[in-house]
């Protein structure tokens, strides 16, 4: 038995132990500044893709990530844009501009239902509108 790490049903994926770090295209992080999203681009640009666009509305957090993977010698693989995943028209812009073969939508509130007791709302949008969305324009 071997562990997999990462999208095997798609044919690009590294096993533990390996050397040899598959080259594969372009991928979108929806919220790459969060805890999760910031993890996905971590351990996704060390398989060593083309191309991570870097989605984050909160410009403090997308600085930390972006810098952070600059130091770690990341500069030419990542792209960084500030904004929300429920633009759709930015959605659109990115997909057409970038043509990411994969999403990773982390753009999420993981505690929505504390949210939603507060009144929040904003917690079910973007999860549902930013993978919504961000279908849409894939299939744009």
């Amino acid at each position: 038995m071997r562990e997999v790490r990462y999208f095997e049903h798609s044919g690009c994926y590294a096993e533990s132990g390996s050397s040899r770090k598959e080259e594969f295209k372009t991928l979108l992080v929806t919220g790459a500044g969060g805890t999760i999203g910031g993890e996905l681009a971590r351990q996704v640009l060390a398989l060593g893709p083309k191309k991570v666009v870097l989605l984050e509305n909160h410009n403090t957090a997308l600085f930390y990530i972006d810098k952070e993977l600059r130091e770690k010698g990341f500069a030419r693989q990542i792209v960084s844009v500030p904004g929300d995943v429920r633009d759709e028209s930015l959605l659109k812009n990115l997909f057409e501009t970038h043509k990411p073969a994969w999403v990773l939508h982390a753009a999420v509130h993981k505690h929505v239902a504390l949210m939603e007791e507060r009144g929040a709302a904003a917690g079910a949008e973007a999860s549902f509108y930013g993978g919504r969305y961000g279908g849409d324009a894939w299939e744009d």
